[in-house]
């Protein structure tokens, strides 16, 4: 009697073989399913002559995740068969089918038989199938059987993702910071993902981004008005959590006149294939543009323009940066460079910041209201 294995492989030879492949499902179905229909397929590669007519399976099954139902011919390959008995008791079932010589099972049917289980409302993650062995007698004509496990999964659902830009104002040849800001992503098991965005090139040159969610920037790019930003979690963890998933850092090319743009096919893709990214919705709002007709105010924020949070200037700046917010509740203001790191930090109305000893670039700072919560971000360029 041939008996096959999960974990045994026979030595090829140079005589025709029948071989035999069995394999059971792989489903994902939608949390709540109870009542589950699971097949085992087969192929038979057989060159010889043969007499298949029966079988003796045996699979193991997590009881405590599933529970084996009924046993299933009709409309399979076994359904002629005229022996069949089948015992599903934990943890091992065993279908048993048997036929008169001559008689062999239905090879129209890619299903050798299959089985009815019922799922527990609470499952939430996997039930395996493995087999344990398969007994064929010798004279059936099966020389080799091939194995493959399967399962049962609870898909968990898709996660929707709010994205956004909001209204910022610049004043030309300075640089302006955008936050792009997400909805809660704890759930959507995301790992490796991509931001894309159309920016009006004509107005807005592209300088760089910094990541949020305690992720990575690991590639950004500008193609004509197309921004690329490609993100990982740290750690090979997943992102989670909701707020600025990256900051874009724009330089307001040099001009005349006050204009107004607006970002465009703001989106997120997924690169991990297990991701669970639903359907993404993105706004954006306008960014203005003042052209130097404007009073020398350099501001860099993410408010409407007729009700500015805060100035910032000189902007570039070599030594001293003179922060104002023109009210008289306290604020706690926040300087982070590329990487996110914290380099100054100040809690007051106002602030004059020393750049004595800070290297040259980009940095972010942050301006949070007390009182309301308010928060705006600005760009700052110190260069020496």
């Amino acid at each position: 009697m041939l008996t096959a294995h999960v974990s045994s492989a026979q030595a090829a030879e140079n005589t025709p073989k029948n071989v035999l492949r069995l394999r059971f499902d792989t489903l994902a179905v939608l949390p709540g399913t109870n009542d589950v229909f699971v097949n085992v397929y087969y192929t038979f590669d057989a060159p010889k002559p043969h007499d298949f007519r029966g079988y003796n399976a045996h699979f193991f099954f997590d009881s405590t995740k599933t529970r084996i139902l009924d046993f299933f011919t009709e409309g399979t390959a076994s359904h002629a068969l005229g022996y069949q008995e089948f015992n599903p008791k934990p943890p091992e079932a065993a279908a048993v089918t048997l036929n008169d010589p001559g008689h062999e099972i239905d090879f129209s049917s890619p299903v050798l038989f299959k089985f009815r289980i019922s799922l527990p409302l609470t499952l939430t993650d996997t039930a395996f199938f493995t087999w344990d062995y398969v007994d064929i007698p010798d004279y059936f004509g099966v020389d080799s059987i091939i194995l493959e496990n399967g399962w049962v999964r609870v898909q968990r659902p898709s996660v929707p993702v709010e994205l956004s830009t909001p209204r910022a104002s610049i004043q030309a040849d300075s640089l302006l910071s955008v936050p792009v800001l997400v909805s809660d992503l704890t759930e959507a098991n995301l790992r490796t993902l991509r931001l894309t965005i159309h920016v009006d090139s004509s107005k807005l040159h592209f300088e760089g981004a910094t990541a949020g969610l305690h992720m990575n920037v690991t590639a950004a790019s500008a193609l004509g008005s197309e921004i690329t930003v490609d993100l990982d979690a740290k750690s090979g963890e997943t992102v989670s959590g909701s707020g600025m998933l990256a900051t874009l850092l724009f330089r307001a090319l040099p001009r005349i006149d006050t204009v107004s743009t607006k970002p465009s096919d703001l989106t997120l893709r997924a690169f991990n294939s297990d991701a669970l990214l639903g359907t993404v919705h993105s706004t954006t709002d306008s960014i203005v543009v003042y052209g130097f007709k404007k009073p020398d105010t350099v501001v860099s924020s993410v408010q409407s323009p007729d009700r500015l949070m805060f100035r910032v200037y000189p902007n570039p700046v070599v030594g001293s940066l003179h922060v104002e917010t023109g009210l008289e509740s306290t604020h706690l203001f926040t300087v982070y460079d590329a990487s996110g790191s914290v380099v100054a930090a100040h809690e007051g109305r106002d602030w004059t910041w020393n750049t004595a000893g800070i290297a040259t670039g980009s940095y972010f700072m942050r301006a949070v209201e007390q009182r309301t919560g308010r928060m705006q971000v600005a760009s700052v360029q110190i260069v020496r």
